[in-house]
């Protein structure tokens, strides 16, 4: 249904291109006879297909390049500013998470600070 639209709309513009080459090549001749009239005709006919021709193109590439600016502007703007926002939830997230650990840790009795320094203990003799 969208290509029936489309192609409608091009015959539509195709249709009004000619109408106004022919109409303004008819009156700028005085008063011509049926032969000049024919070729008034075909000449109208012709510039109109080069300029629908050319005026359809320069809308299509248009369309094209619109879509290649937004995948660009998404790539370059929009995933970045994604990605940064993803990894500040992340770490909020863990703060929240640690903060809330360290809390119930501390409601059940045991000392945050002495596991930690244990681990971290641990983790320091992995590394050598």
């Amino acid at each position: 249904m969208k290509r029936l639209a489309i192609n409608l709309l091009k015959t539509i513009v195709a249709a009004a291109i000619y109408a106004a080459i022919f109409w303004y090549s008819f009156s700028i001749s005085d008063n011509p006879d049926r032969r000049t009239t024919a070729m008034i005709g075909l000449i109208s006919l012709g510039i109109a297909y080069g300029v629908w021709t050319a005026l359809f193109k320069v809308a299509g590439e248009l369309a094209g390049g619109i879509m290649v600016l937004a995948e660009f502007l998404n790539r370059h703007l929009l995933e970045p500013q994604k990605q940064r926002l993803l990894e500040q939830g992340r770490r909020e997230g863990r703060k929240e998470g640690r903060a809330e650990i360290l809390a119930r840790m501390e409601e059940l009795g045991m000392d945050p600070s002495a596991l930690l320094a244990d681990q971290e203990a641990e983790n320091e003799g992995n590394d050598s």
